[in-house]
């Protein structure tokens, strides 16, 4: 029974299809480009203290990492292993600890986001080291572990979003069964993840398309398999109207912004990087930026002269 009363309708805003569509439709699309911008300034950084004249922010969506998944840090692990770890621990930090207003769009939005963040931008980093790749790239058996780590922790916080986000609707839907909260998770869910997962195959990028479809099941199963606490709230304005009127044009805004500047396999435009020196800022073709690569020190067992690996300039193919 909600709070609004089972029977009487009358008694029970609350938002309808198009407006949980709209609302977490913007959210999952824009933490997704948040979470990319996230990775590209941890690049950003790391370039710089290894030496690079310049910085470069990426395509948000696109996941052209510049630096090699091969270039490990001072703990020996690949960057993109550590950024998303330090990802994750700022979404968590967030989701626990952010002060939050009563309106149901500013919960469903800020859940919906967070969930998103690890889905987009912890999830697809941590899946790409896993086995498989880290033998062709001979990163070390430890990687695959800290990688399954990662994703294994990722998936079990987003079941923890999503009933969190259940257990909200709950104060305005009916979720006493499996078909309801099944009907909500279609209207929320399904119709971002899918646009993101084609966006990710018209890329080519595989794992980011994988990490959309886990989200999808393990969020249906979730779903399907608990029922949510009671957990009875009062939520300001239920309808949802003026964030469902303004988020999806935000989020298309930054879609375009970000398709004109930096382009992408899937829009037939030449992927670009935001180029920073010190003389200018520009727009250069990712193919032509010269990065600095890290190797890893290789020191062998025994008498023998201490061997190296310096770091290398390379130009991206």
């Amino acid at each position: 029974m909600t709070i609004y009363g089972e029977h009487v309708s009358e008694f029970r805003p609350r938002p309808g299809a198009a407006a949980l569509l709209l609302v977490s439709s913007s959210a999952v699309i824009l933490s997704a480009f948040a979470s990319s911008l996230f990775l590209s300034l941890g690049e950003f950084f790391a370039l710089r203290s290894w030496g690079s004249s310049s910085w470069f922010i990426h395509a948000p969506l696109a996941r052209q990492p510049l630096i090699s998944a091969a270039a490990l840090t001072p703990f020996d692990l690949p960057l993109s292993l550590l950024l998303s770890a330090a990802l994750l621990g700022l979404t968590l930090l967030l989701f626990y600890f952010a002060p939050i207003e009563r309106s149901l769009a500013t919960r469903l939005g800020f859940d919906t986001a967070m969930l998103a963040v690890i889905a987009t931008g912890v999830l697809p980093q941590a899946m790409e080291l896993i086995l498989p790749l880290t033998m062709r790239t001979g990163l070390g058996a430890r990687v695959p572990v800290a990688a399954l780590t990662l994703v294994a922790i990722s998936i079990f916080f987003v079941v923890r979003i999503e009933r969190r986000i259940v257990e909200t609707l709950q104060n305005l839907f009916t979720v006493e069964t499996p078909m309801e909260r099944a009907r909500l998770w279609l209207l929320r869910l399904p119709a971002p993840f899918l646009a993101l997962l084609a966006l990710a195959m018209a890329n080519r990028d595989f794992t980011f398309a994988s990490a959309c479809a886990v989200t999808l099941v393990v969020t249906l199963l979730e779903n399907l398999a608990h029922r949510p606490r009671d957990h009875y709230q009062e939520l300001l304005r239920p309808q949802m109207r003026e964030a469902a009127a303004t988020l999806p044009v935000f989020a298309l805004a930054t879609l375009a912004l970000s398709i004109w500047m930096f382009g992408g396999p899937a829009t037939r435009i030449e992927p670009r990087a935001l180029v920073m020196k010190a003389d200018r800022t520009r727009l250069e073709p990712v193919s032509r930026l010269e990065i600095a690569k890290r190797k890893a020190t290789v020191k062998p067992e025994g008498p023998e002269e201490e061997k190296k690996i310096e770091i290398n300039w390379s130009k991206r193919p």
